[in-house]
């Protein structure tokens, strides 16, 4: 099998700032005003990729952040206030944040091995949700979550 030559294609997306700009209305999310409102689980390198992301994308802010650790959470925070110029709710549980009523989707950014416990808390809501790659470290919380996702 070959595989096809990849060094000739355009930038991605995100690298390409005219392509950020034609985004509008290719995406569900466009459907909404940029009031969308986005809850962010785990707010280290990753989280904060997707806070920048959705900055970028102009569909939706981050209105809330749930993070154990104390230096991620602020980090992710400054950036939230930075982008929005106004700061996330900060809660102080997942169950709390997972009762977020203006939540429209939750973004799971946790460590890896975190996944399926805070998938199984989060999906109790009933509201959407972004599962940061990879979804799960075992075969066995993997085979969990693809069950749950079909429920």
């Amino acid at each position: 099998m070959q595989f096809p030559d990849l060094s000739a294609q355009a930038p991605r997306f995100f690298e390409d700032p005219q392509a950020m700009r034609d985004l509008s209305g290719k995406y569900p999310l466009a459907e909404h005003d940029s009031q969308f409102g986005l809850v962010l689980i785990g707010s280290g390198m990753i989280g904060r990729e997707h806070i920048q992301v959705a900055g970028l994308l102009g569909e939706a802010r981050i209105i809330g952040l749930y993070d154990t650790d104390g230096e991620s959470l602020r980090l992710g925070s400054d950036l939230v206030t930075a982008q929005w110029d106004m700061p996330p709710t900060i809660y102080a549980s997942l169950a709390a944040a997972a009762a977020e009523p203006d939540a429209g989707a939750f973004l799971i950014c946790t460590p890896n091995f975190t996944h399926r416990d805070v998938l199984d808390e989060i999906m109790a809501c009933g509201k959407p949700v972004l599962l940061e790659k990879p979804m799960a470290t075992t075969l066995s919380d993997a085979m969990a979550i693809s069950r749950a996702a079909l429920d």
